[in-house]
């Protein structure tokens, strides 16, 4: 007999706060928006990463949203975290997100699971979609694993 294992998926989880704001296109998100998920408990190794969105005016047809992750209380001390990704300081993405060329609500998810640790974790995005991504958006975390 084969031994078959499935991925469990605990399903989606809206984890930004309050109301993001706009992020002009080829800009970072700011720290005030970054996106906090805690893998310390559960220790998934993988996630999908996902964007809810409105644009007011259609992304362009080859749109990318690059996606960084900031390790924070990497030995399980508050503040040792590394480096904050921005305009200047940009690490390897550990994903992208291709929006739609609409201007209707939108969910672009990433194509395959990212890597994550099991730590706290702060998601930034870099726009480059050709337009400004309006604000509220939200980002969402599927949080996955290997099952029997």
């Amino acid at each position: 007999m084969a031994l078959q294992t499935k991925i469990n998926n605990k399903g989606w989880q809206t984890v930004s706060a309050g109301s993001p704001a706009a992020v002009a296109d080829n800009a970072m998100s700011a720290e005030s928006d970054a996106v906090d998920y805690d893998n310390s408990t559960e220790g998934y190794p993988q996630a999908r990463v996902r964007l809810d969105t409105t644009y007011a005016v259609a992304p362009l047809s080859d749109a990318v949203i690059v996606v960084y992750m900031q390790v924070r209380d990497i030995d399980g001390t508050t503040g040792h975290h590394t480096p904050q990704p921005d305009a200047t300081y940009k690490p390897k993405p550990v994903g992208y997100i291709y929006p739609d060329a609409v201007t209707v609500a939108q969910y672009p998810a990433t194509p395959a699971p990212i890597m994550i640790p099991k730590a706290k974790v702060r998601f930034y995005l870099e726009n480059l979609s050709g337009q400004s991504l309006p604000a509220g958006w939200l980002l969402a975390i599927d949080p996955m694993g290997h099952g029997s």
